[in-house]
């Protein structure tokens, strides 16, 4: 896309990949991979997804965890920046949501109050999806952990 293009047509803020995670596994696995990354990169007060274009710094105070499930309220979210190499941070709100009852979906919202302009949007865009594919990789990797866990578990029983 040129920038003639981005300036004519406007790109959603709100980003998202559907990951091979089922709804109902999806708030452990995302709580399982929080503590894991959390407890790795010890007392960092950030957790950083870099990507060859960008990082995301996540807030672990931030961790939202809603009363009840719903269709429409995420089931994890976590509050953050989104950076795309020099460029000024945007900020954003990383959510786990239900897609159906095999796949979740991961999404990035922007919680800014000025829309960017295009150039800086289609940064936000590039990164946003370059941090989504990752975080989907390492949530798929996460649950593929939790399963061979149960599953020793279940044989050593």
């Amino acid at each position: 896309m040129d920038q003639l293009e981005l300036a004519t047509k406007p790109l959603p803020m709100y980003l998202s990949r559907v990951v091979d995670v089922p709804t109902r596994l999806a708030p452990t696995t995302f709580e399982q991979w929080w503590s894991r990354v959390r407890r790795a990169s010890g007392a960092a007060p950030r957790h950083e997804i870099s990507v060859d274009r960008g990082v995301v710094s996540l807030a672990p105070s931030t961790l939202v965890r809603p009363a009840a499930s719903s269709a429409i309220e995420p089931l994890r979210a976590l509050q953050g920046w989104l950076r795309a190499s020099a460029a000024r941070a945007f900020p954003i709100e990383l959510e786990l949501s239900p897609w159906s009852q095999d796949a979740s979906a991961l999404g990035i919202r922007y919680a800014g109050r000025r829309l960017p302009g295009a150039g800086a949007l289609a940064r936000y865009h590039r990164v946003g999806f370059d941090v989504l594919d990752e975080l989907a990789g390492q949530l798929t990797d996460e649950l593929a952990r939790l399963t061979t866990l149960d599953d020793e578990r279940e044989q050593a029983a």
